[in-house]
């Protein structure tokens, strides 16, 4: 954050409306609404945030349902889950972060044509990774092995060249 007072909505505060801002904003609880012409908004890692969003820079690492105009950068963390569409001038996002909509990375950050609504977008579902698979690098290649198979030519060449 920059070196303003940030507005700070604690975990416990659930606020709804629409909030004009010229510094920073952290969302720590719930908000349902707008926030417009903040420096920086920040929805923390329990925050929950169904709004449209508008800053110079936005980071997420909760939750975020709705439009996010993002003048400098938006950045997405491991945890994030997001929907909605995104302009930002520019755009990460973390492994692990969820994301469904539409993105527009621009200088020029105007809105893009209005799409579905979050509401009608298909819900985001957290599933645990699966493990990874061990591969033995040193083990023999099997004669099931494509790599061990003998190169033919394709049918086309054939009839060009009278070769296999």
């Amino acid at each position: 954050m920059n070196d303003a007072t940030p507005t700070v909505l604690g975990p416990e505060c659930v606020l709804k409306g629409d909030l004009q801002l010229r510094g920073p904003c952290r969302i720590l609880g719930t908000f349902e609404g707008a926030i417009r012409g903040a420096t920086e908004i920040h929805i923390g890692a329990g925050g929950v945030c169904t709004a449209t969003l508008e800053a110079d820079r936005v980071f997420i690492d909760g939750s975020h349902t709705g439009d996010i105009v993002a003048r400098e950068k938006l950045q997405l963390g491991p945890k994030a889950q997001v929907r909605g569409d995104v302009v930002a001038g520019a755009f990460s996002v973390a492994e692990g972060a969820v994301f469904a909509g539409r993105v527009g990375v621009s200088a020029d950050p105007r809105p893009l044509e209005p799409s579905s609504t979050p509401a009608s977008m298909p819900e985001i579902k957290i599933v645990a990774a699966k493990a990874p698979v061990k591969v033995d690098w040193n083990a023999e290649p099997s004669a099931a092995d494509w790599l061990n198979q003998p190169l033919k030519s394709p049918s086309w060449m054939k009839d060009v060249a009278g070769a296999d």
